[in-house]
């Protein structure tokens, strides 16, 4: 997972997924996050691997806060020591900072 870009938090491997045609891999990650490997071939040397979704990636979530006028946003911190910014609608972060502590 080195040629991952966004590199991973956390490399190690927690999950293998690959599709019935076989020419594409999701690998989770102990970082919390999910890369597709695609256009796999038997004599095709993997290059990279696209980042698909993020999350907290260490024990809890400790905070959710919705935004106080937009329903589609929202706020959470966890122990990993960053804090995230949401899109409900998307189902994904669309920031992310991390934090000098947990929180």
């Amino acid at each position: 997972m080195t040629e991952a870009r966004p590199p991973p938090r956390d490399s190690k491997v927690r999950s293998v997924s690959i599709n019935d045609v076989g020419n594409t891999i999701l690998v989770g990650t102990q970082g919390s996050e999910l890369f597709e490997i695609t256009n796999i071939q038997a004599t095709a040397d993997i290059t990279g691997a696209t980042l698909l979704q993020r999350g907290h990636f260490a024990y809890e979530l400790w905070g959710l806060a919705p935004h106080p006028t937009d329903p589609d946003v929202y706020a959470t911190v966890g122990d990993d020591c960053t804090l995230r910014i949401w899109s409900a609608e998307h189902r994904r972060p669309t920031h992310e900072m991390a934090i000098e502590t947990m929180s």
